[in-house]
């Protein structure tokens, strides 16, 4: 069965999942991570990527982004390829690509899906060993800057001041997400869906023409009569 194109649309959040392969580690320590993130910072700039949130994690990377073109969303993603595989290659001596096969992107709709996923991404990379948070939570929390992430409007939401905002965003994170939000979210990424109301799934699957997320298994119900 021939895969579906992926959804990617301008204006719209997206959630990116970034795979590595089995039994590969992608970070040799920080340097590692500071290239990716240099990589990302330019991409996104040149194919005009809002960056909101990212986490750099040993199996795999995840980025929270709006395109402004739907095209752009994969550009990025190849030139991470070409700009931070390749050094990383050059410097550990490895060949090929980390990545296990193609990216997965889910489509957020604004609102609380939006928020959740940012805390979604904050949440797992500060889950990682280390004393150093490998995600956008520090810039988020007021504890560091990062000059070129753009914060959802989702974000903005959450106080009228810097300070009403991270502490909202903190007690956010604190509470954490329950287990099967968090399964949702990472699946719709993994599997290239939609996130969000039925009618805003329908919306898309009308507007792109291929379903937006997974239809229900079994047969369909008959109509009463």
């Amino acid at each position: 069965m021939a895969r579906l194109p992926r959804l990617a649309l301008a204006g719209h959040a997206h959630l990116v999942w970034l795979q590595a392969r089995p039994d590969t580690e992608l970070f040799d320590g920080h340097a590692d991570r500071q290239h990716l993130l240099d990589a990302l910072r330019q991409a996104a700039a040149q194919h005009h990527v809002a960056t909101h949130a990212y986490a750099l994690c040993a199996s795999h990377v995840l980025l929270l982004v709006t395109p402004s073109i739907a095209t752009g969303l994969a550009r990025v993603v190849q030139d991470l390829g070409r700009r931070w595989v390749a050094t990383r290659n050059r410097r550990a001596g490895h060949a090929g690509s980390p990545w296990n096969g193609r990216y997965g992107a889910a489509i957020l709709e604004p609102g609380g899906d939006v928020l959740d996923t940012l805390v979604f991404v904050d949440l797992c990379g500060s889950r990682e060993p280390g004393d150093v948070a490998h995600s956008s939570a520090p810039h988020h929390l007021g504890q560091a800057r990062v000059s070129w992430l753009t914060p959802p409007r989702e974000y903005w939401a959450l106080g009228n001041t810097p300070f009403d905002r991270e502490l909202r965003y903190a007690q956010l994170l604190e509470a954490g997400l329950p287990e099967h939000r968090m399964n949702q979210i990472s699946r719709a990424s993994r599997s290239n869906w939609a996130l969000g109301s039925p009618e805003f799934v329908a919306r898309l699957a009308e507007q792109t023409g291929r379903p937006a997320a997974p239809r229900r298994r079994g047969r369909p119900r008959k109509s009463p009569g």
